[in-house]
């Protein structure tokens, strides 16, 4: 990749008011690992992640074959991901599981909740016997 001479450096084109299409946004947040249906909520990862700029000193680069890569010109890496995809796909895997715990003690709550009605129910059966 980066020792190929003969690629092209590209610009980074940033578009201030760039908003990826639903499909960008579904098809990013599938490579990110979501499932759309139960995570439907997350999929702002999936926005905010295809509207990163690249960070500093990180430019696209073509090969003479057409495939785009990224090369750090301070670093010497190159990669064929976006550099900030690690980032988000970290972001995703926290959110998922800050979600994961408020599911899972909403219903421990729930379960609770149904477990002090049986008491109470018994309870007055009990007295009313």
């Amino acid at each position: 990749m980066a020792g190929n001479a003969e690629s092209i450096i590209l610009e980074e084109e940033i578009d201030e008011n760039y908003e990826p299409s639903q499909e960008e946004i579904t098809d990013y947040a599938k490579w990110l690992g979501m499932d759309l249906e139960k995570e439907k909520d997350l999929t702002w990862i999936a926005r905010e992640g295809l509207k990163a700029p690249l960070p500093e000193n990180w430019k696209p680069c073509k090969t003479p074959t057409g495939d785009i890569y990224y090369f750090n010109f301070q670093s010497g890496d190159s990669v064929w991901d976006h550099p900030c995809d690690e980032y988000y796909k970290k972001l995703y895997a926290t959110e998922k599981a800050g979600l994961e715990k408020k599911h899972d003690e909403a219903a421990a709550e729930k379960k609770r909740g149904e477990e002090e009605a049986k008491v109470k129910a018994s309870a007055a059966a009990a007295s009313g016997a």
